[in-house]
C-alpha cells in the first residue's frame, strides 16, 4: 500500500499526490519530493545539506530555493513552525516530520525510493532548464554531516518618541555587539542595519531575514526609560526560516545612561560593556549551545528559562505560569544552576507581590539549596537567600550569608546588594546604602538586571534624587510605586500622580498595585477609599501567616498619611513583630510623625523602648 495517512492528510507515494479530507491539496513537483524524503526519513533529524542533495543532485543551489519549498509545504499543510504539528525545524541541524502516521503497511525504503528517482528523471529536464535561468546562490563546500556557521542579522532602530541621545546609544551597542559576536565560534554575523523608524521593519523581519540570507535576526530597539537619563534598549532574538518566521525568544530589557554632554563616557561605557557581553553569551547558548558558564545541556531548556526569565523581571502577581515553565527546565536538566535560581525567583513573586506566606517563603529556600549545591559559593544564590532570610525576620542570619559570600569574593556586586537589604532590616541604614553604591560601581547593572533589587534604604534616609538616579526603571508595580513614592516626596506631584495612575491599573491582585491605588486616592483626598483599601490588605496578610514587615511599615505609612492613626500603629506593631527591625526607620519617617507624637491606645511604650540609632 502506498499510501500513508497522518492528521486529515493522505500522501500517495506513486502519484506523489496529498490530499485532504478527500480534497486534492496542489502540491508542486518539488514539494511533492520534500514531503516524500522527510516522510521517509522521520526517524531522525534530515540535514539542509542532505536535502540539497536528494532534492538538486548535482547541482548547486542556494539556501533561498529550500526556504521555499519548505515554506510552500508548511502552506499546503497549514503547520505553524512556531508549534509544529508536521514540519518541524532544529536549529543548526535541518528538519524532521514529526506527526504520526497511521498506515497499515511498512514503507519500504528501497521502493520509496526507486518511486522518487524515477519521478526525479522525469523532472530533472525541468530542473535544468530552470536551473540555467536563475541566479543562485552557490552553497559552500562541506560535509553533510557538518553543519556550517550559524548566520545572525543584526536590526536595530529606534521606538516612538526616542530622541537622537537613544539613536547614538543603540548606533554604539549595535556596532560593539556586532564585533563581540563575530568572534563567537560557530556564529556568522552579518554588518548592523540600523534603522531610524523602527516600525520599517517592525512588521517585515522576514523580509529583513530573507534580504540578508540569515538564520536568526538580533533585534534590537531603544526608547525613552521611565527614569530620567537614562535609555531602555531591549533585545529579542528571532528564528527564521526565509522570511517565514519560526520563534521569538525575549533576552534583556536593559537600562542605560545617556552618553551626556560632560565628557565623562566612562558610566556609560561600563553598562555598554556589561550589556554586550551578557547579550552575547545568551545568543551563544541559543544558536550554538556554548558561550554561558553554567548553560543547561538543553538548548530547549534555555529558551523556557529565557521565556520564564522575561515575565518574572519585574516583580508582579503573574508568577504561575513562569513557575511551571521553570519547573519543566530544570526537570529536562536537574543540574541547570540558574534554572534552580529562577524557580526560586517564581516562587519569591508569589510571596513579594502577591501576599504569599511562609509556605512558599521556604519554596524559595528549597529551591536555592539546588542551587547552592551546584555552585557553593554564587552571589545570585546569596542575594536570593540573604531576601528571603530577612523577610522572614532572620535579618542576622542573612548578613552571616551575605557576609560570608563577601568573604569568599569582596567584589560581587550582588553579595553587597544581599548585605545592604539585610543590613536595612536592622536598621543599619547609611552602611547598607554605601553598600548598594559600592555595588553600582562594580557592576552598573546589578540593580537593573541581576537583582531586580529596589534600594529601599536610600527613601528611608530621605535621598530622594539618589534613590530615582539609582533604582531600576522598570515597569512593574513594585518600581512605578517607590518611584511615585519618591516623586512624592521630592515634591513632585504631578510625576508621581502619572506613575500612580498607571500603576493602579496594573495587575490585579498585585498589593504594590494597591498600594499606587491607596497613594493615589490619598493625593486626591479620597482618604476613605484609601483606608479601606489599606484596612483589606491588614486583614488578608493576618489570615495569609505574611512575612516581611517591611511591608507592613509601608501600610503604616501610608494609613498615617490618610489619617488612621489607630490602623497604622496596629502594623507599625505588626511589622517589627515580622521582622522589620530599623529603629531610625521608625523613629525618622516623616510620614509616622504623628504617631511618634501622639499617645495611641496606650501604644507609646512602643517607641519609648524602640533602640536608639546608632548611627549618624
Amino acid at each position: 500500500m502506498s499510501t500513508i495517512r497522518f492528521g486529515p492528510f493522505q500522501f500517495d507515494f506513486d502519484a506523489y499526490r496529498l490530499r485532504c479530507n478527500g480534497e486534492d491539496v496542489a502540491l508542486e513537483p518539488k514539494v511533492a519530493e520534500l514531503l516524500a524524503v522527510l516522510i521517509e526519513r522521520r526517524d531522525r533529524v534530515v540535514s539542509r545539506q542532505e536535502l540539497f542533495d536528494q532534492l538538486w543532485p548535482r547541482q548547486e543551489v542556494g539556501d533561498a530555493a529550500l526556504s521555499r519549498l519548505i515554506y510552500a509545504l508548511r502552506k499546503a499543510l497549514d503547520d505553524d513552525a512556531a508549534a509544529p504539528m508536521y514540519i518541524r525545524t532544529v536549529p543548526r541541524r535541518g528538519i524532521q516530520f514529526v506527526a504520526e502516521l497511521d498506515t497499515s503497511d511498512d514503507l519500504g525504503a528501497d521502493a520509496s525510493s526507486s518511486r522518487r528517482l524515477l519521478f526525479a528523471a522525469i523532472v530533472m529536464v525541468v530542473v535544468v532548464v530552470v536551473a540555467a535561468l536563475q541566479p543562485w546562490n552557490f552553497v559552500p563546500d562541506g560535509s553533510e554531516n557538518t553543519p556550517g556557521p550559524v548566520r545572525i542579522g543584526l536590526l536595530s532602530g529606534i521606538g516612538a518618541g526616542a530622541d537622537q541621545n537613544s539613536q547614538m546609544v543603540l548606533v554604539t551597542v549595535g556596532d560593539l555587539l556586532w564585533n563581540r559576536l563575530a568572534l563567537t565560534p560557530g556564529v556568522e554575523v552579518r554588518s548592523p542595519f540600523f534603522s531610524s523608524v523602527l516600525s520599517q521593519y517592525a512588521t517585515s523581519v522576514g523580509a529583513f531575514a530573507r534580504d540578508s540570507q540569515v538564520d536568526y535576526v538580533l533585534s534590537l530597539s531603544a526608547g525613552p526609560s521611565s527614569s530620567a537619563n537614562q535609555v531602555t534598549v531591549d533585545s529579542e532574538l528571532i528564528q527564521v526560516d526565509g522570511d517565514q518566521i519560526v520563534l521569538r525568544t525575549p533576552l534583556r530589557e536593559f537600562e542605560l545612561p545617556l552618553l551626556g554632554d560632560d565628557g565623562d563616557l566612562s558610566e556609560f561605557l561600563s553598562a555598554r560593556d556589561a550589556l554586550v557581553q551578557r547579550v552575547a553569551e545568551e545568543i551563544g547558548m541559543l544558536v550554538t549551545g556554548d558561550g554561558l558558564e553554567g548553560a543547561p545541556s538543553s538548548a530547549e531548556a534555555w529558551r523556557l528559562y529565557l521565556l520564564a526569565r522575561e515575565d518574572i523581571a519585574s516583580l508582579s502577581c503573574n508568577s504561575d505560569g513562569p513557575r511551571r515553565l521553570l519547573e519543566r527546565v530544570v526537570e529536562i536538566d536537574p543540574n541547570f544552576f540558574l534554572g534552580w535560581i529562577i524557580l526560586g525567583s517564581a516562587h519569591y513573586n508569589a510571596v513579594w507581590a502577591c501576599g504569599a506566606g511562609r509556605s512558599r517563603a521556604l519554596d524559595v529556600l528549597a529551591a536555592l539549596d539546588h542551587a547552592r549545591a551546584l555552585e557553593p559559593h554564587s552571589g545570585a544564590v546569596t542575594y536570593l537567600e540573604a531576601v528571603v532570610l530577612s523577610e522572614l525576620g532572620r535579618a542576622d542570619e542573612a548578613v552571616t550569608v551575605a557576609r560570608r559570600q563577601l568573604a569568599n569574593d569582596e567584589n560581587d556586586s550582588m553579595a553587597m546588594v544581599a548585605l545592604s537589604y539585610a543590613l536595612t532590616y536592622r536598621g543599619e541604614l547609611h552602611e547598607a546604602a554605601e553598600l548598594v553604591e559600592r555595588a553600582v560601581r562594580s557592576d552598573p547593572l546589578v540593580l537593573t538586571i541581576e537583582t531586580g533589587s529596589t534600594p529601599t534604604v536610600l527613601l528611608h534616609l530621605g535621598q530622594w534624587q539618589k534613590y530615582q538616579s539609582l533604582a531600576p526603571a522598570g515597569d512593574g508595580p513594585v518600581e512605578q510605586y517607590y518611584r511615585a513614592y519618591a516623586q512624592w516626596q521630592s515634591g513632585d506631584q504631578i510625576g508621581a500622580r502619572a506613575q500612580l495612575a498607571q500603576c493602579a491599573s496594573t495587575t490585579q491582585g498585585d498589593r504594590f498595585a494597591g498600594f499606587c491605588d491607596a497613594l493615589l486616592r490619598i493625593l486626591d483626598d479620597q482618604t476613605e477609599p484609601a483606608v479601606t483599601l489599606l484596612k483589606a490588605l491588614q486583614i488578608k496578610r493576618q489570615a495569609a501567616d505574611a512575612i516581611d514587615g517591611e511591608v507592613d511599615f509601608k501600610v503604616a505609612q501610608l494609613l498615617a498619611a490618610a489619617g488612621d492613626l489607630e490602623a497604622a500603629m496596629q502594623s507599625v506593631v505588626a511589622a517589627w513583630e515580622r521582622g522589620f527591625q530599623c529603629a531610625p526607620c521608625y523613629q525618622n519617617d516623616p510620614l509616622l510623625a504623628p504617631l511618634r507624637e501622639h499617645a495611641m491606645l496606650g501604644r507609646q511604650a512602643f517607641w519609648q523602648e524602640l533602640p536608639m540609632p546608632t548611627e549618624q
